[in-house]
């Protein structure tokens, strides 16, 4: 569904941890021209910040930093599922905000062709219905997954595979009940993954109309 109008045409991103959801939007800036990719891991951040007597009922530390992710990574349990859940329900609203106010921002100087948002959990937002196109990413093979992830957060193998875990259970709640997906890219961790990935852009172009040919 494209609709022929002045905007921007919509996607939004999902998918587990690590699942290759900021390379997918990565590999998408360099085949689709006129594109701006919005990171909702950046503002899941902030909202630690924001509600400071939330994080500390979750985590049971002070929020005594400016820095959401490092208060994270040295209070958050890599073995509570029921924290982490409590998490994504607690930065939902926030990311939300924070998506509607960057994509007014965007708007007011550019309208691109195509923008992207990319959050693990953004099924749970009102954009996941709003958008023409929801993209799910998901490893072949989840001991990829916990490989890819034990190098991203340079950690032991299996503290890394049981944060990994713990993520992917905390948000199934989110991610596997996702509806409207309209692609589904399995990441096999290999050149495969891009080539996909490219193959959707393909497909993306030529099912929407370019911003340039509307405004005439």
């Amino acid at each position: 569904m494209c609709s022929i109008t002045k905007e921007s045409t919509m996607i939004c991103i999902a998918g587990f941890s690590g699942g290759g959801k900021s390379t997918m939007s990565k590999i998408m800036q360099t085949y689709l021209l006129d594109i701006h990719v919005i990171n909702g891991d950046n503002f899941m951040f902030e909202s630690i910040i924001k509600f400071p007597e939330e994080a500390e009922k979750i985590f049971g530390a002070p929020v005594d930093t400016d820095d959401g992710k490092a208060y994270l990574m040295k209070n958050a349990s890599p073995t509570n599922v029921d924290s982490e859940n409590k998490l994504i329900k607690l930065a939902g609203p926030y990311v939300e905000k924070m998506f509607t106010k960057v994509i007014a921002e965007i708007m007011e100087t550019h309208i691109p062709r195509f923008l992207i948002l990319e959050w693990g959990c953004s099924p749970m937002l009102s954009f996941w219905n709003k958008a023409q196109y929801r993209i799910k990413v998901e490893p072949t093979d989840w001991n990829l997954l916990f490989e890819a992830f034990e190098k991203r957060i340079q950690r032991d193998a299996k503290i890394a595979k049981a944060i990994a875990e713990v993520r992917r259970l905390a948000s199934l709640e989110f991610i596997g009940n996702a509806t409207n997906i309209d692609y589904i890219i399995k990441n096999n961790y290999d050149e495969k993954f891009e080539l996909d990935i490219k193959t959707l852009c393909d497909e993306l172009i030529n099912k929407t109309t370019p911003i340039s040919t509307l405004t005439n």
